[in-house]
């Protein structure tokens, strides 16, 4: 009898599969993670973002001082800045996995990868590539079905403005990231895309640099029908003054009222999981008799 018990105890336990996985990521580094990662430091905002979005928050014990979002973000410990990550303060926290951000970081994901700590890197260069990043950090983490779930979500908000607009007359717009020199997105930016995909035409898609500066003549040249501002921390603080400037009143956008400086630049200009919502925002702009605006 107690051997059939025993029996019985040792059919009904769980069996763990042996977590390995073998990631190549946006810089073409391969990393094998041989345990589930349950101490991961995140290297950028975007980075940050896609670890909350997964369920990932509890598991992530360092970030940069630039993870601000979601707000919980901001209570986890600082490894130093984007550029300039302390290696020291990152070894400290003993991480499984540390999830790397841009080109500038390859260095020290090498130094990383040479000292045994899984280090990936995460590149992209449009919404594909963001979208399969986010597969990969499922992947990396032990979420890849909730990753699955969540890219699915994104795509499909996605095509539901492309299907909303695509019928729709297509406006011209200017989008300015700094005045300092005048800076806008130029073809290849993540902002050239999403202006594409909500419904209209980026006055400047066919300059080849990401963020090329650009003159004022040209603008007004070239008369957008919406202008949108995109500055770092200065939400509805920019068209007071835009709509002053000499020449400026001849646009079309400044004439009929269709200059927004409101929209969060994080969601226009950060390569993570909230550029969807940057999407929704500028369709609205762009669209408002689609949206009931």
């Amino acid at each position: 009898m107690k051997k059939l018990l025993a029996l019985a105890l040792f059919l009904s336990l769980p069996v763990f599969a042996e977590f390995s996985v073998t990631i190549t990521d946006d810089v073409g580094l391969t990393s094998v993670i041989v345990k589930e990662p349950v101490r991961i430091v995140s290297l950028g905002p975007s980075n940050t973002e896609i670890f909350f979005a997964l369920g990932l928050g509890n598991r992530t014990v360092g970030v940069t001082s630039y993870c601000d979002f979601p707000k919980e973000a901001k209570k986890i410990q600082k490894v130093g800045d984007f550029v300039s990550p302390n290696i020291e303060m990152i070894l400290s926290l003993k991480p499984d996995l540390v999830l790397c951000s841009g080109g500038v970081q390859k260095e020290l994901a090498l130094k990383l990868k040479s000292l045994g700590i899984p280090a990936v890197t995460l590149y992209p260069k449009d919404l594909k590539q963001l979208l399969n990043g986010i597969t990969l950090v499922g992947k990396a983490t032990g979420t890849e079905k909730i990753a699955l779930k969540y890219v699915e979500g994104l795509r499909s908000r996605i095509n539901s403005v492309k299907e909303k607009v695509k019928n729709s007359a297509k406006p011209k717009v200017y989008l300015e990231i700094w005045n300092q020199p005048l800076t806008t997105a130029g073809n290849g930016s993540f902002v050239d895309e999403l202006i594409t995909i909500s419904g209209a035409v980026n006055i400047f898609s066919e300059l080849k640099q990401t963020f090329p500066s650009v003159g004022g003549e040209e603008i007004i040249n070239r008369n957008p029908d919406v202008i949108v501002t995109a500055y770092m921390d200065k939400a509805g603080k920019i068209k007071a003054d835009l709509v002053k400037r000499p020449g400026w009143g001849n646009i079309n956008a400044v004439k009929n009222g269709r200059v927004y400086d409101e929209i969060n630049s994080d969601l226009l200009l950060r390569s993570g999981p909230r550029l969807v919502d940057g999407i929704e925002e500028l369709a609205k702009k762009f669209h408002p008799e689609l949206y009931g605006k």
